[in-house]
């Protein structure tokens, strides 16, 4: 699914969850939760002049902590391990890919559509990306198939993105689990946007599937208190 049509698909469900805030019941309690979370990364770089690629699978991974204080929302912070990268079409005989590793830090508002044991939910908010390490694969039959940003290093290697999640929620007598399809779309290039590289745009577009478990939860109940 293209990233456009995925951003729709979310503009439309907050519209949704707008209205459902609308009719929401008053709170009776709020949660904290912390856990854990695995997955896999599918991602490829935004290039401008496009670039034909293959998806690059990777591993993403860290903690989460969630604090719901409504029936229908709340926020949800990670840490994550997020290995990313791209894997380039050339032609028969020529190879080029590269693989980035993050540590990733999303702060999601967490949307809630359903009801308390079992729900679906929305993810939306920025998340602070920073590059750690990397490979570079490269076997070229010709030395003019080599683009101008081949061995060279990342230009930034700090990144804010923009993330939007879709999933489902369970809850069960030993913990809750939450099982997510997210996307983020970086909003800095990696590389230099001069003739030193020829390129206008070099953006990290990663989709994530994961699987959260959330093993510690604890209830607050808001205490009412009388104005005298």
């Amino acid at each position: 699914m293209k990233f456009t049509i995925y951003l729709k698909i979310l503009s439309i469900l907050i519209l949704l969850i707008s209205f459902q805030k609308s009719n929401a019941q008053p709170i009776t309690k709020s949660l904290l939760s912390f856990g854990i979370k695995q997955g896999v990364n599918l991602s490829k770089l935004n290039f401008d002049p496009k670039l034909e690629q293959n998806i690059t699978t990777g591993y993403t991974g860290g903690l989460v902590i969630k604090y719901v204080s409504e029936s229908f929302a709340g926020i949800q912070a990670e840490v994550n391990y997020s290995q990313r990268g791209w894997s380039e079409k050339l032609d028969s005989g020529n190879l080029y890919s590269r693989k980035l590793n993050y540590t990733e830090v999303p702060v999601l508002t967490h949307f809630i559509i359903g009801g308390d044991k079992t729900h679906a939910f929305l993810n939306v908010g920025p998340a602070l990306s920073f590059y750690s390490s990397g490979k570079e694969t490269m076997n070229l039959k010709n030395a003019g198939d080599t683009m101008l940003y081949y061995g060279r290093k990342l230009d930034s290697t700090f990144e804010l993105g923009l993330c939007g999640g879709l999933g489902l929620m369970q809850a069960t007598p030993i913990g809750d689990f939450q099982l997510e399809f997210r996307v983020l779309y970086g909003l800095h290039s990696l590389f230099k946007t001069d003739t030193s590289t020829n390129l206008a745009k070099s953006q990290n577009l990663v989709m994530g599937i994961t699987l959260s478990y959330l093993f510690w939860k604890k209830d607050f109940k808001p205490e009412l208190k009388v104005l005298e």
